[in-house]
Formats: C-alpha cells, sequence, structure tokens
C-alpha cells in the first residue's frame, strides 16, 4: 500500500530521528507509521488509537503494506498500552491542545522514557509550549506548514533528565506579555496562555512571552509559512481595529489601543 501524506504529516515525519521506534498516539489510519517504516526511516511502530473503528481501519492498511510483523496495533487511552522505554520516539498529530497535554501528563512516565516527542496540536499551541517547558521538556525544533487554509505547527521536544519540578508545579519568572486578549479565528498560535508570564526552564535559560506566542525556532527559522501567518494575521488585526474605529464607547476605545498594541508587535516579529 503506498500511503502518501498530507503537508502536516510529512512535516511531522521529517522530524523524526532515523533508526527510531515509534508510537503514534491517535494513529487514525495508520498512515504516519506505515510510511515511516515502509520508508525505512524506522524499523518497528506502535499505532494506537481510543477508537475500535479507526483502528480496524489501520489494521487493514498495515495488512495492505505488508507491515504486520512491524507496525502494533493497540486500542489504547493515549499512553495507557505503551510501556515505559518501549519506544524512542512518541507522535502525536491532530488533536487540541488540552487533549495533548492531558496524554503527555497522564503518561508522563511513558513520555519522559522516549528520546523525542514530535507533536502537532490543532489548538492552543502556546499552552502545549508552556505545558512542555513547564514539565521538563526541552524544544528543541519546531514547524509550520500552510495545508487547505490552515497553519499548522509541529513541535519536536525531548525530555531533560535533570528535570526537578518545583513543589509548586510551576517554573516561572517575572517578565510579562503583552495583552494578547483578541483571538482572530484560526486555530494554531492564536490562543492566548492564561498566565501572562515567561517561562523559566531547567538548564536552558527563559522563553520570552512572545516565543511561547509564536514559537522560539519559527521566529528563529522564520519559514515561509511563518510569515504567511504573520501576515494572515495583521489582516485579521486591522479588520478588527477597522470595525472597532466606528465604535465611540469607552470600552471599544480602550480595545482597540489593545489591538493596535498588539499588532505592533506582530509587525515587529514580522520585520
Amino acid at each position: 500500500m503506498g500511503v502518501l501524506l498530507s503537508k502536516r504529516l510529512a512535516a511531522a515525519a521529517d522530524m523524526v530521528s532515523p533508526g527510531s521506534r515509534v508510537a503514534d498516539i491517535g494513529t487514525d489510519h495508520a498512515y504516519l507509521p506505515i510510511w515511516l517504516v515502509s520508508d525505512g526511516m524506522c524499523p518497528s511502530a506502535i499505532a494506537a488509537d481510543l477508537r475500535p473503528g479507526p483502528l480496524l481501519a489501520a489494521r487493514e492498511h498495515v495488512r495492505e503494506a505488508g507491515l504486520d510483523n512491524r507496525i502494533s496495533l493497540r486500542l489504547s487511552d493515549g499512553l495507557k498500552e505503551v510501556a515505559p522505554g518501549e519506544v524512542d520516539t512518541i507522535t502525536i498529530t491532530g488533536m487540541g491542545g488540552p487533549l495533548i497535554c492531558r496524554i503527555l501528563e497522564d503518561g508522563e512516565t511513558v513520555a519522559r522514557s522516549a528520546k523525542e516527542l514530535i507533536l502537532s496540536p490543532q489548538s492552543e499551541v502556546p499552552g502545549v509550549r508552556r505545558f512542555l517547558l513547564e514539565h521538563g521538556y526541552k524544544i528543541i525544533d519546531e514547524a509550520m506548514v500552510s495545508e487547505d487554509g490552515k497553519y499548522y505547527v509541529i513541535i519536536k521536544a525531548s525530555p531533560n533528565y535533570f528535570f526537578t519540578r518545583p513543589a509548586d508545579k510551576t517554573a516561572v519568572c517575572d517578565d510579562e506579555l503583552n495583552s494578547h486578549e483578541h483571538k482572530p479565528d484560526n486555530h494554531v498560535m492564536t490562543d492566548i496562555i492564561s498566565e501572562n508570564k515567561a517561562v523559566k526552564t531547567v538548564g536552558m535559560g527563559s522563553w520570552s512571552g512572545e516565543e511561547i506566542l509564536y514559537g522560539r525556532y519559527l521566529m528563529k527559522k522564520r519559514p515561509k509559512a511563518f510569515i504567511d501567518y504573520l501576515d494572515w494575521q495583521i489582516k485579521k488585526l486591522n479588520d478588527v481595529c477597522a470595525a472597532l474605529s466606528k465604535e465611540k464607547t469607552e470600552r471599544s476605545k480602550l480595545r482597540l489601543a489593545e489591538i493596535k498594541t498588539e499588532m505592533e508587535t506582530v509587525k515587529r516579529i514580522r520585520s
């Protein structure tokens, strides 16, 4: 069976280290593990899903690809059916950010026994970055792709094996983020972090608020999809400003000032 990956899954596959044993959580039709194993990138894989229906379809696709002896199909709620140390790479794509964080928290022993995590949240990307940094993971790379009019972020992280969780389960410094209350209607990077603080990570210094919102490595590498996303966001913020300018209430004036401040931040990152 020949598998053609979407741009998002292809970007996730590109981040997997060659030779890794992979667990794909929420595998759906198992396209990612089939591609990784059949391409020779990975010697074996686990394709796990919570739902019996997609897992049956995945089993059929694995059989058609002739990979029954190299891809294990498991009915699993997150990482519950994966043993610690059983895999090198954990991939989780196509889920909301809060669900990804829940899976990693519930399966912390398994997640921290892996060498790398490849995550592509459908929502609340800044919250996923914050979760990783506060739970002792090092974000080591990011990518961004545009597909079907949406923007997708792919995050690569590895466990910080020297991490000690603070007693209050937070590790933050006092640097404050700019106000970011406005949410343009795209699901990638516009969700707002609940705490207006930058994250201080063990052995890595601090991630600024802007880096958490927009991605330290995306800001450094500036891929085309990221620049396109910033242009899209600037346009949306301009539209909001135009609408607010027509209102004469004190609240709308305050909101307009906030949006203008946010837009200046985005423009500065874009420039």
